[in-house]
């Protein structure tokens, strides 16, 4: 059978082109007998308007790409399943991009996406987040956002992005030290990410400043960089093992580090919370459920997830700021109390 087309439409309700297009985009004033006429032929035959038509005459493709470097990645993940949730809720596909933390597979999503003609990036992590980054990435940026607006999250870089969102992260982490405080610990450690990451060395900053202000006592041996995963969490408790003494808190990068610093003490018969207290950091789905549960710093993923996609469709908001804050919030459970 023949593809059916507009101009056949209109052909058979004896109509222009123009009214059946005005008709199927509810772009415009159609008499109602002209149009139960159109849309009695567009039923006869299910008519599918061509998508890439539609998006050339709008100028937009109702397409978003997203970069993010691991998708197992509890933090992007989550971030992710809202923002997909908020596009679908507005119409919008999102194109999906795995880099797995390489920096020229992020380049080639890049140049994909522009070509796709999508309406706006989303980057989480990977470059944006890299301390030591070579220059010529953010150029690249620099370039596809005169194309494309770019939104990303916790970005580091002002240049690379045309609106950064970003997660009041030393609130936590002020808010985190000064409960544990009030619960009369002293002796408090540190297991750290990568170095060079951009997460790991501001959180770094906030623990050394507010554990001084909250007459706090830490040591060398009790700050850890290990890396942000369940094993890296299990490798930073073995590194803390072995040092003479241990603190009484063990705060962690994020939440999955946690569990993994839990699994490792309760292999060597530390129970936490009894014989040692452990946070997290990001408040994901699992920190709830984990036995025990997380007391960590919830990041606002809803929240997140809604601002990144209102940007794109807020445009004039979207070019009149190039910061959003997030407020991040305590939430106290059974690994610290």
């Amino acid at each position: 059978m023949t593809k059916v087309t507009i101009y056949d439409i209109a052909r058979e309700a004896n109509v222009s082109t123009a009214m059946v297009s005005r008709v199927i985009n509810g772009s415009g004033p159609v008499k109602q007998e002209k149009r139960e006429k159109i849309l009695e032929i567009i039923n006869k035959y299910g008519y599918v308007p061509n998508a890439l038509a539609r998006s050339l005459f709008k100028k937009e493709t109702k397409m978003l790409g997203i970069i993010l470097p691991d998708i197992s990645n509890s933090f992007f993940l989550q971030i992710y399943q809202e923002a997909e949730k908020r596009a679908l809720e507005l119409g919008y596909n999102i194109i999906l991009c795995n880099s797995l933390s390489d920096y020229s597979l992020e380049s080639i999503f890049l140049k994909s996406l522009v070509e796709k003609q999508v309406d706006g990036i989303i980057f989480l992590g990977g470059r944006v987040n890299d301390c030591n980054l070579k220059h010529r990435y953010i150029e690249e940026m620099e370039e596809i956002k005169k194309k494309v607006p770019i939104v990303t999250i916790n970005n580091i870089y002002d240049e690379a992005s045309t609106i950064n969102i970003v997660t009041d992260e030393e609130k936590g982490f002020k808010d985190l030290i000064k409960f544990i405080a009030e619960k009369g610990y002293k002796k408090v450690g540190m297991i750290l990410g990568k170095k060079g990451i951009s997460s790991t060395e501001t959180k770094k900053e906030y623990f050394e400043k507010y554990i001084g202000k909250f007459n706090l006592e830490t040591n060398d041996e009790w700050i850890v960089y290990s890396g942000f995963s369940i094993n890296a969490g299990i490798k930073g408790a073995e590194k803390l093992l072995s040092s003479k003494t241990l603190p009484e808190v063990i705060m962690c990068i994020n939440d999955v580090v946690a569990m993994g610093v839990i699994r490792r003490l309760h292999q060597v018969g530390l129970k936490v919370p009894d014989d040692i207290k452990v946070t997290g950091f990001d408040d994901i789905e699992l920190a709830k459920i984990f036995i025990p549960s997380l007391t960590t710093v919830s990041q606002n993923y809803k929240e997140i997830g809604k601002i990144v996609i209102n940007a794109f469709i807020n445009r004039n908001e979207l070019y009149s700021n190039n910061k959003i804050i997030v407020e991040t919030k305590l939430i106290c459970r059974e690994s610290c109390n």
